[in-house]
């Protein structure tokens, strides 16, 4: 349920954008045929229906995930509206209050998700409530009602006339109304049947029942409500002509009634604006020829730039990605030959570097700053932070998000190979600072920016090579560790089962999707594990594991030390002295070139019978 609240919440911020697109449009084209902009709140109401849309280089909507599915399981919960000023604003709030910390019994961010879905739920109750309140007073009200003719019944206990009913609408007049006026009562009321409105305004508040926590939504109903009486006044005229100006003015004053409150059922004759109808009813035109012609192609415009998404940086990488297979010429200028083993740039390595406190408050400040965040571990390098190195008191980082479409960045003089969009940043004293503002300022020398011109060529090389900047060693086919004994696998199933209130025995990787358990080897008396309930979808999550080394892994996940019958989670097992700083590296290594391995095409056939145990 939480899950759909934030995928509705989404959907809502999308559909809010394009609201806003035809309010402008109104204010825009005043003039123009009302049931113009009848049809754009109907392109809302597309949008808020269909939870899918297209994408296109057109679209003008910031960005199709306001608010990230997955932000309940971050460890530094952002939104990502695509306008950096609101997430600069809003990310460092959101970090600094509800990113987890080891001390909390519970995500914060989860139970403010929970709340918010509770509060939608209740919400959404009482507006139901509220509909079928009203519709069940009108209903009491008119039960007495006598027929006039075909589908219109006088009425006592009312005060305006207006339409109920949608499958078969019945018009009410009151009992008391002016004779005089029951000819253009009866044409507009009219009027609506055959535009369908008694179908259409309950499936707006239908709508805003649902999406009923965006104040954008309510005024966008509001304003479909006056747009489409108006509408109807239009029709009235046009058909009648002109010479009714007059009585029908008169009869709309005759008939207006006051309401405090949206209406979710009926649609009254005198119900919305009538001061603003009655003048309008006065001075009504007809729309020049041009007006509408225009008016039509600005509807187009707002229909392809707003029901269509922003197309998502992963599609716009497959250009690069063909690109790759040939090495830019400035990285074969500068590397005349393959480096050796030696001198190859290890992600995992320069990220051990750091401290898990350092790790979390880069993580921190990239998001607020840039809006998204992940850590390079050698297998993924597009939309990836790398670290560079440590010198002094800054740590220089690198991010792509297409590469290898390079460019060229001059820092000192010294040329860096760029992808179309990058980021070259340097976090010091809690901040990120551009890598020529920090060398301008003294906080990284000449000597320095050539160290890191050399590990960014080599880095950039091996990429260029589809190796992924990981060292010809890890480069080998992926090779599954043996077994544990079967007896001690039975200890872990046993430990696994008490620990994580298992209900059933886990199931030892085979290759197949679904709860099961890793073996990632066994040291000294400690057996590393890995369980995951959504295996192998890795790319959502993280974990920043004992000394600083990043695993990927499905949304509910543990990375466990099997030690004298007990399961000690992998940071706890480091700083206990279980585990050694170089079998972290070992694991952390076996974990990524899992990772690359699971990507590869039909792996589960050809693993499915090698973990035969459970």
């Amino acid at each position: 349920m939480k899950d759909m609240f934030l995928h509705l919440f989404n959907m809502s911020i999308t559909a809010g954008w394009l609201a806003i697109a035809v309010m402008l449009f109104r204010v825009l084209f005043k003039k123009a045929p009302k049931s113009l902009t009848v049809v754009l709140w109907a392109l809302v109401g597309v949008r808020l229906l269909f939870p899918v849309s297209v994408e296109s280089v057109l679209s003008l909507i910031p960005s199709r995930e306001t608010v990230p599915t997955d932000i309940m399981y971050a460890e530094t919960p952002t939104i990502h509206t695509g306008l950096p000023h609101i997430n600069t604003i809003v990310n460092p709030i959101l970090s600094e209050t509800l990113a987890p910390t080891p001390s909390d019994s519970v995500n914060p961010m989860q139970v403010v998700t929970s709340i918010a879905c509770t509060v939608w739920l209740v919400g959404m109750a009482a507006m139901l409530a509220y509909t079928a309140f009203s519709y069940l007073r009108l209903h009491l009200k008119v039960r007495e009602a006598s027929p006039l003719e075909q589908n219109v019944y006088l009425c006592d206990h009312i005060d305006t006339p207006f339409l109920l009913g949608i499958v078969k609408p019945r018009i009410y007049l009151p009992s008391a109304i002016n004779q005089s006026d029951i000819p253009y009562v009866l044409a507009h009321e009219r009027a609506h049947i055959k535009r369908r409105d008694y179908l259409w305004k309950p499936l707006g508040f239908l709508l805003l029942t649902v999406y009923w926590f965006n104040p954008v939504l309510w005024l966008a109903y509001v304003l479909l409500c006056r747009d489409i009486e108006t509408a109807c006044d239009e029709k009235v005229l046009a058909t009648h002509g002109s010479e009714i100006k007059k009585p029908y003015a008169n009869a709309l004053i005759n008939c207006s009634i006051k309401r405090n409150t949206v209406a979710a059922c009926p649609l009254a004759f005198g119900e919305v604006s009538v001061v603003k109808r009655v003048k309008s009813v006065l001075h009504y035109k007809k729309p020049a020829v041009w007006l509408i012609a225009l008016a039509v192609i600005a509807s187009i415009v707002i229909a392809v730039c707003f029901l269509t998404d922003p197309i998502t940086e992963a599609e716009g990488t497959e250009e690069s990605q063909t690109q790759s297979e040939t090495p830019s010429d400035e990285i074969s200028e500068n590397e005349a030959s393959q480096p050796s083993e030696e001198d190859v740039f290890d992600p995992l390595k320069a990220q051990a570097q750091l401290s898990n406190e350092t790790r979390l408050k880069i993580e921190r400040a990239w998001k607020s700053k840039y809006g998204s965040f992940q850590w390079w571990n050698g297998t993924m390098f597009t939309g990836s932070v790398r670290c560079y190195g440590t010198y002094g008191e800054c740590v220089v980082l690198f991010e792509a998000t297409q590469l290898p479409i390079f460019s060229k960045v001059t820092v000192a003089g010294h040329a860096f190979s760029m992808p179309t969009s990058f980021t070259l940043a340097v976090f010091y004293d809690n901040q990120l600072i551009d890598l020529a503002d920090a060398y301008e300022e003294g906080l990284l020398t000449e000597e320095q920016i050539a160290q890191i011109v050399s590990i960014h060529q080599k880095s950039q090389f091996y990429v260029n090579q589809n190796q992924h900047a990981i060292p010809p060693a890890q480069q080998e086919s992926f090779v599954l560790l043996e077994p544990p004994s079967e007896a001690v696998v039975n200890e872990i199933n046993s430990a696994l089962q008490e620990k994580f209130s298992i209900t059933r025995e886990p199931k030892w990787f085979n290759g197949d999707q679904g709860k099961c358990v890793r073996y990632y080897g066994t040291y000294g008396d400690c057996v590393v594990i890995f369980t995951s309930d959504y295996d192998p979808m890795f790319d959502e999550e993280r974990i920043i594991g004992a000394g600083g080394y990043v695993f990927y892994h499905g949304r509910q996940f543990s990375i466990e030390v099997f030690h004298n019958g007990e399961l000690i989670f992998l940071p706890d097992a480091y700083e206990n002295g279980l585990l050694s700083e170089e079998q972290l590296a070992e694991i952390a290594v076996y974990h990524a070139n899992f990772h690359q391995y699971c990507s590869q095409e039909n792996y589960a056939e050809r693993i499915n019978s090698i973990f035969i145990i459970g």
